[in-house]
């Protein structure tokens, strides 16, 4: 590895240069330059690199991932056999139904996402991702995200697989997963956001109307620099409120004394260390069994 950098006024840029063995040459990678461009103003975090996983597209848009529960290899302790099997308070719990999977249904999303990615050969993913104050103390943060595939998409294949994803998890029997075409993106008339347009190569899905909007008002943009295969973005002068927001809400009670609270003192702090950055940007190239990277470090004017 060789690292060096360079200072230049409101900016501090670090390049790094990696070489690998040459029985470990890296693959190429695909070009993400294109998905850059698309990067709106409104984004707090954004990256792209050229694979497609349809956990991440079920996580981020339509629901997250249960916890994993530790598979725990200690012995069960022992029962009395005078205790009950039961009581009055389960007489709500049906024993004629197959209880829910211990995913939640999240397996069956995945599929159906996958299967739809499929179709179009999907190659490379951009996610936008954003905050937002909500009511009280609460923080959305929408997020956006854009394949390109090696074919166009065809728009029925979009419709079925996210109704099939979102309809597992949001509805019982498909109920409110109708779509409703709006002037640039169709949505999923229900309680839940989900919006998707395609646009020739590109799906475009979201979950917040004003943020998928601004990512396809960028569609005719010139693609941001060379041949990337992968660049990421954190847009901290943007998220610094709302995290702080974040924090505080944490803390619903005082800690007393002089102690700082923990979240809204020492965990919100950290970001009062870095108030001085405003962005940091980072991009890769590989070319054979180089991986070249660059990080700028954009400070606050």
């Amino acid at each position: 590895m060789v690292n060096f950098s360079v200072r230049a006024q409101g900016s501090f840029t670090e390049r790094r240069v990696f070489l690998s063995t040459p029985d470990a040459a890296i693959a190429e990678g695909g070009d993400v330059a294109g998905l850059l461009a698309l990067v709106p103003t409104e984004a707090g975090m954004y990256k792209a690199w050229p694979a497609v996983d349809p956990a991440i597209i079920v996580e981020k848009l339509i629901g997250p991932q249960p916890e994993r529960v530790r598979d725990w290899r200690e012995a069960p302790e022992g029962v009395s056999p005078d205790m009950r099997a039961g009581s009055e308070g389960e007489l709500e719990t049906r024993i004629d139904e197959q209880p829910l999977p211990r995913d939640a249904g999240i397996s069956d999303s995945i599929s159906a996402v996958r299967e739809m990615v499929a179709k179009a050969g999907g190659r490379t993913l951009l996610l936008v991702q954003s905050s937002a104050a909500a009511s009280g103390p609460f923080v959305r943060t929408p997020a956006v995200i854009v394949i390109e595939g090696a074919a166009e998409w065809d728009p029925d294949a979009v419709r079925g697989g996210l109704a099939a994803a979102a309809g597992k998890l949001w509805t019982t029997g498909q109920l409110g997963a109708r779509w409703v075409s709006g002037n640039a993106f169709e949505r999923l008339d229900g309680l839940g956001t989900l919006a998707f347009a395609i646009r020739g190569r590109r799906l475009f899905l979201g979950n917040d109307p004003a943020l998928l909007a601004a990512v396809l008002a960028r569609g005719g943009s010139a693609p941001a620099g060379p041949a990337f295969t992968y660049a990421a973005g954190f847009r901290h002068a943007r998220e610094r409120a709302n995290y702080g927001r974040v924090m505080s809400a944490l803390d619903f009670t005082s800690a007393g004394g002089s102690a700082p609270n923990f979240f809204s003192g020492n965990i919100a702090s950290l970001s009062d260390v870095l108030s001085t950055i405003a962005e940091i940007r980072m991009t890769e190239e590989r070319r054979g069994g180089v991986t070249y990277q660059t990080v700028i470090y954009q400070m606050v004017r």
